[in-house]
């Protein structure tokens, strides 16, 4: 499975590893879009001492910046849904099941204890085969 498919894609299946590495790969767009805030924001208050109340310094750059940022937002949340719902497929659950996670409370909880700990079945489902290869075979040997 290439990137692209990795995390923007809605077909097939993931392990937890991979779904795991889609978790740091979003937490590391979050700090690289909270320290550009951040740091405009100290930059803004640096340069803007002394300049009358209200005016705007970077009016069109803080403008690309907020752009940028929901652009940012956007691309985090699609590869959030994208990975769950792959996760979701690997346990051969419906990828609707991914609105469970927005539920206050109960919706961190199914996310981590389903996609986060839950072991990939090893056997061919519905949206493709086991991402873990050979699973389906040492399942069939224990049997043997």
């Amino acid at each position: 499975m290439d990137w692209r498919q990795f995390l923007f894609g809605f077909h097939g299946r993931i392990r937890r590893s991979e779904w795991w590495l889609s978790r740091l790969i979003i937490v590391g767009m979050a700090a690289v879009g909270f320290g550009a805030a951040f740091g405009l924001s100290a930059l803004d208050s640096a340069v803007g001492k002394g300049m009358p109340e209200g005016e705007a310094i970077f009016g069109i750059a803080g403008l690309a910046f907020a752009l940028l940022g929901l652009v940012g937002l956007g691309a985090t949340l699609w590869i959030h849904l994208a990975t769950c719902v792959k996760r979701l497929h690997d346990q051969d659950m419906t990828g609707w099941l991914v609105l469970v996670t927005v539920i206050p409370g109960i919706g961190p909880l199914f996310a981590f204890v389903v996609m986060g700990c839950l072991d990939s079945q090893p056997w061919t489902n519905k949206h493709g085969p086991s991402p873990k290869p050979g699973a389906a075979e040492r399942v069939a040997g224990q049997f043997a």
